[in-house]
């Protein structure tokens, strides 16, 4: 088991939102400064934005210079990932990207996110994409968009291989 203390996190998805301005942040702050404002309430964020694109050096490190020590992020795996058919072997992809966030972030890396469109089913082929791809020593978490991933069979998988089942519910 990788944590049998667990130390449990409050945060968001994202802390960029000019919405926030006159009530998480101040009205008159400056979007510069949301991550800064966002740390000294919550202390742990998901990032969304490497969905869309790999963050530069530069970017990391103002993550770690405008957060306090103890502060940690989740990471979302790039679409080109997650997103992208047909699904090919991209275990080596997975873990360059995760070896680079890891090399800036460390302590800082709660963990990584991979989040899978609707059209993602549970298949023994999809499954064993993910047995075969996803990596083995940081936490993962991942997120289906569609009912069939609910299966007995897939939760005793994941409690074997110590995923985390992040599943979305719409209204």
């Amino acid at each position: 088991m990788k944590n049998s203390n667990p130390k449990y996190h409050i945060g968001c998805s994202g802390f960029y939102n000019a919405d926030w301005k006159g009530s998480l942040y101040p009205a008159d702050s400056e979007n510069k400064n949301f991550l800064k404002l966002y740390s000294q309430i919550f202390d742990i964020v998901e990032i969304n934005s490497t969905f869309y694109r790999r963050p530069t050096k530069k970017t990391l490190q103002k993550w770690i210079d405008e957060t306090p020590d103890d502060f940690k992020f989740f990471i979302k795996i790039p679409k080109t990932i997650s997103h992208q058919k047909p699904f090919e072997n991209k275990k080596e992809e997975i873990s360059e990207f995760c070896t680079y966030i890891k090399s800036y972030l460390g302590d800082k890396l709660a963990g990584f996110l991979f989040q899978f469109p609707p059209s993602f089913h549970y298949t023994s082929e999809n499954m064993n994409w993910l047995k075969e791809n996803l990596p083995e020593d940081d936490l993962t978490v991942i997120e289906f968009r569609h009912i069939s991933w609910w299966d007995d069979e897939v939760f005793e998988i994941f409690t074997a291989k110590e995923w985390i089942f992040s599943g979305s519910s719409f209204p």
